[in-house]
This record gives structure tokens, sequence and C-alpha cells, in this order.
């Protein structure tokens, strides 16, 4: 999933005047409200609005600038701009990394005949 972080880290950092990474992505306590979070308690203060409203202007300019990949939704929850990934992609992701990853030795191959 730390891929999808950095995914979000890069839309805010196309709609922020400072660049964001995925360190400062958090994971919501409540899986509800989204897979990623985002707090925007300081950039409140530079926006001179309220953390609520400084999250609603982010992803308004996320969505009016097209920052957001397909992979992932955004929201403004109170003071946090939350980013879901789409199940599609997170299966996709999740699969990919499972058949191609190193030292997964034969699980789950069909050796045929000659395997018995």
């Amino acid at each position: 999933m730390e891929r999808f972080a950095r995914q979000a880290a890069d839309a805010l950092s196309q709609v922020l005047p400072s660049p964001v990474t995925a360190a400062q992505i958090e994971i919501p306590k409540d899986s509800k409200l989204g897979d990623f979070a985002f707090p925007c308690f300081r950039l409140a203060k530079e926006m001179r609005k309220s953390p609520g409203d400084a999250a609603k202007e982010i992803v308004k300019q996320m969505t009016e600038k097209n920052a957001l990949p397909a992979s992932l939704r955004a929201a403004a929850v109170g003071p946090y701009v939350n980013f879901t990934v789409t199940s599609e992609d997170a299966l996709r992701a999740l699969l990919g990394d499972i058949l191609k990853g190193t030292g997964n030795g034969e699980y789950g191959r069909y050796g045929g005949a000659e395997s018995t």
C-alpha cells in the first residue's frame, strides 16, 4: 500500500506550496474513513482557514487540476483529506506483488504428474 501513499503525496504536492512525502500520510484509526489521511492542521494556519475548510479546498484543487490518479478517491473528512484506494487497484497491486515477488518458491504452482 506504500505505492498508494506515494500517489496521495504526489497528488497533494501538485496543489500545495510545499512538497508532501509519503511519511506525512497517516492511516486513519477508522478504516471506514479511508485508507490514508493527510492532516490539515498546520496548513490551515497558512491558508488562514479552519482545518476542515482547508481540507475541502485541497480536495477541490486536486479535483480541478486532475491531480488524483484513477486508483485514488479523495474526500474532506473534518480536518483531514482522506484517500481511498479503489478495490480493483488494491487487488491488482497486491496480486502483482505476490506474483512477481522473489522467494515465493513453487507455492501455488501446479507441477503436473511429475510432481508426485
